[in-house]
């Protein structure tokens, strides 16, 4: 069931599908977001390297191989994963109502499955091994004569290292920024996007298993005052109602050589007002005319593919009638409408009179209508004509939203995980800030005593870091471009990449960075000088 629900792509399904490749995104950006955490540690643990440097001399001086000390801090990095991971599991039971509520989901933690024990546990050594791995053998490499003697300092080679992780968290975050930006422009485009028909004020009523004839029923909807137009058909621009296909060819051509398939629908002589659909030549169907039951209507993109320059009265055949084929006249064409959604170009449709009747109505209300007294309106005429069927009803705007409600938890859940990735590489970078201002108050306190300002040493401690962020945004703007590009091929309707999104990214990175090293380079700066050079 889980496959189908992501994998399939049929017409007239019971609800949207949902989409495996943002399956892939989100268990790609929960990986980048543990990368950025695991990189914190490893940044940490290495920059502070001095404070246990005199552990790692006596150890070795007490006769610890470096294999052991290689063990121990692996085994302290596991552990620490450990707590970190029984306190997620927490954090996890406490907003899994908030996330289940964002993604119309019903997970659950399933803390007695042994598939899920496992993998916890798999887990847990995997970014214990991985966040500990550089600092253990970084620190295990210490020599204990220099550590004894005092001689320890952060070699170039492991700044550089601590270097590189920063660049490589605010790389993660900048991407995930500029996608958010990305994601909720293409969203507001969609909304945005000119249909070819009116999908606001429209109620549809399903009448499957209505009781006798829908006559009555639709004489006593159109009385109301409220209702505008009335029509009845399943055959909707929307996901989930009727789909219907079938070879059309010109008359006298040959089906396999010169014939489309193209969308193959029944609607009644109400159908086009009450949709809001426009002609772009001939006519709609009309009970004026009693040809018009082998007659069709098609849209602007079935003349193309037929490569037509006039439409009008050409005369077209179907599989279908007594004798396997039916031929058809064209009396109308219809200015391209979406009817299946906006990732996909608008595909030649062909619309037959309906004869038979359809049990879904379709009812355009007034603008200025109450849709709660509306529908407690059509509520009593339904109790009153069918008593024992319960009522059911979509709106057609809404039918529609739900056609891109993936795309919109997208966004949203987006917007979560890049604030957090932001957050996380945000702690990291205060931290290691405050690890550097610490290290270096003495040179603050000599610069200070030579007249440097505070300015120049905020400019001085977050210089650093702020070039660090610059080669971050140089390497991210590049991949983001590139991994937006493919997400938005999927959209035969989307916008173009707009250079503020790219923009705004930038003055963000370098915004929050700033702020963030701000906070430790004003609080060094403004130290008192007796403080800073005390032990001198």
């Amino acid at each position: 069931m889980t496959c189908s629900h992501l994998r399939s792509n049929l017409v007239g399904e019971h609800e949207v599908n949902g989409n495996l490749a943002y399956v892939w995104i989100f268990s790609a950006i929960a990986i980048f977001i543990l990368l950025i955490a695991c990189i914190n540690f490893m940044n940490l643990s290495t920059a502070r390297s001095a404070h246990r440097a005199l552990e790692v001399g006596m150890r070795k001086v007490l006769g610890s191989s470096k294999k052991e000390l290689v063990r121990q801090f692996l085994t302290e990095s596991v552990l620490m994963a450990g707590v970190a991971f029984l306190l997620a599991i927490v954090i996890s039971y406490l907003v899994l109502p908030a996330f289940n509520n964002l993604t119309d989901k019903s997970l659950t933690i399933p803390l007695l499955q042994p598939l899920f024990l496992g993998s916890l546990l798999l887990g847990i050594m995997i970014v214990g091994l991985l966040s500990g791995s550089y600092p253990a053998f970084f620190l295990s490499a210490f020599e204990p004569l220099k550590v004894i003697k005092g001689k320890i300092s952060n070699r170039a080679g492991g700044n550089r290292f601590r270097q590189l992780l920063v660049t490589t968290q605010f790389t993660i975050s900048i991407v995930l920024m500029i996608g958010t930006g990305i994601i909720y422009s293409q969203l507001q485009f969609l909304q945005e996007q000119r249909l070819g028909f009116e999908r606001e004020q429209v109620m549809i009523l399903k009448a499957a298993n209505f009781p006798g004839s829908l006559e009555g029923l639709k004489d006593q909807l159109v009385a109301l005052p409220e209702v505008q137009q009335l029509t009845a058909s399943c055959y909707l621009p929307v996901a989930g109602y009727c789909e219907g296909d079938n070879a059309i060819w010109e008359k006298g051509k040959n089906p396999g050589a010169d014939g489309i398939n193209s969308g193959y629908w029944y609607a009644d002589p109400d159908y086009l007002k009450t949709l809001g659909m426009t002609m772009a030549d001939g006519r709609f169907f009309s009970e004026d005319f009693a040809s018009d039951s082998t007659a069709v209507v098609v849209n602007e993109a079935f003349v193309a593919a037929m490569g037509w320059s006039d439409a009008i009265d050409k005369q077209v055949e179907v599989y279908g009638g007594n004798d396997g084929t039916e031929t058809l006249a064209v009396i109308g064409v219809l200015k391209n409408f979406n009817f299946d959604n906006l990732r996909s170009l608008i595909e030649p449709l062909a619309i037959r009179l309906d004869q038979n009747g359809s049990n879904t109505l379709v009812m355009r209300f007034d603008a200025q209508t109450s849709v709660s007294a509306f529908l407690a309106k059509v509520s009593n005429i339904w109790e009153t004509t069918a008593p024992n069927l319960p009522l059911e009803y979509d709106f057609l705007d809404q039918q529609f939203n739900e056609m891109y409600e993936s795309d919109q938890r997208l966004g949203q859940v987006f917007t979560i995980f890049a604030g957090l990735a932001i957050f996380i590489a945000c702690l990291g970078l205060l931290a290691l800030a405050a690890f550097t201002a610490e290290r270096r108050k003495k040179e603050i306190g000599i610069r200070k005593v030579l007249g440097a300002n505070v300015q120049q040493l905020i400019a001085l401690l977050s210089k650093e870091f702020l070039m660090l962020v610059c080669f971050a945004l140089l390497i991210a703007i590049p991949i983001a471009w590139y991994a937006m590009t493919q997400w938005l091929q999927n959209f035969a309707y989307r916008i173009d990449l707009q250079w503020w999104i790219f923009a705004l990214a930038v003055v963000l990175a370098i915004g929050i960075a700033l702020l963030t090293v701000s906070v430790q380079s004003i609080k060094a700066a403004l130290a008192n000088l007796v403080t800073s050079l005390k032990n001198e």
